[in-house]
């Protein structure tokens, strides 16, 4: 998943970070920590995907950081990652969603509500099922101002279509995934922003160090693009509260 700088482009700087507790912000889990060298654009919660929060997912967040994003990794299985394939699915198939939404969310208050760290924008990012997560979570956590997944699946669920109200960007394979099309007819029913983009002719895994297909110049035309989403997003004027949000707070 690195953001490998794309030829002729400036290698981001090489940060390191550190595992810290989020049992001040709601949850009593891990994540990895990494700080930029700069003012940051915002901050990002990277959803580490079915291995869990091994190397790889903390390079990602470290690349981030020295993109310059205020970036944590989270860690929704509570310790435990694998190498393995049929282990990873095992502990994806195991990880209890209402915990791992709460992790999220907790990543999230961090980096908004610490003293010392404070950025006024958070956004999700993910990579192959982390990026379905994430999506997942832009439905259950208000708070999120942007939504970023690499080549996830997609699994719209109608009744809580209303929960997306933040800007999201897909970055797909060349195949589409399942319930795209669907998806972007929901997200445009209700006028959400959504940008699609597929690379044609790259096959899946191409984003992931791990897989056969791993591709490092498609992994960083798609982490760029990403990049340039968020830095879009983020220099947004703020928007004001809509009235479903209003109504919801009003009823809490």
């Amino acid at each position: 998943m690195p953001l490998v700088a794309a030829e002729g482009t400036e290698t981001p700087a090489k940060l390191t970070g550190k595992m810290i507790t989020l049992g001040d912000f709601g949850a009593e889990d891990l994540g990895y920590l990494v700080l930029p060298l700069v003012a940051p654009a915002g901050g990002v919660v990277i959803i580490h995907d079915r291995f869990g929060l091994d190397e790889h997912t903390k390079r990602l967040t470290e690349e981030f950081a020295g993109k310059g994003y205020l970036a944590i990794a989270v860690d929704l299985y509570n310790g435990r990652s694998s190498n393995d394939p049929a282990q990873a699915n095992v502990l994806l198939s195991n990880m209890r969603v209402e915990s791992a939404m709460k992790t999220i969310q907790a990543g999230e208050r961090l980096l908004k509500e610490s003293p010392r760290l404070k950025v006024p924008r958070v956004a999700l990012v993910g990579c192959n099922s982390g990026g379905t997560i994430a999506i997942l979570a832009a439905q259950q956590i208000k708070d999120i101002d942007a939504v970023a997944a690499v080549n996830p699946m997609i699994a719209p669920r109608e009744k809580k279509i209303s929960k997306y109200r933040v800007p999201i960007i897909l970055i797909n394979a060349g195949t589409p995934p399942a319930g795209l099309e669907e998806f972007q007819k929901l997200m445009d029913d209700m006028r959400n922003p959504l940008a699609v983009y597929t690379l044609e002719g790259v096959p899946e895994g191409f984003a992931d160090p791990r897989s056969a297909n791993h591709n490092a110049s498609h992994a960083a035309k798609a982490w760029q693009m990403v990049d340039d989403f968020l830095k879009r997003e983020f220099a947004k004027p703020e928007k004001a509260p809509s009235i479903i949000d209003k109504v919801e707070d009003f009823f809490k």
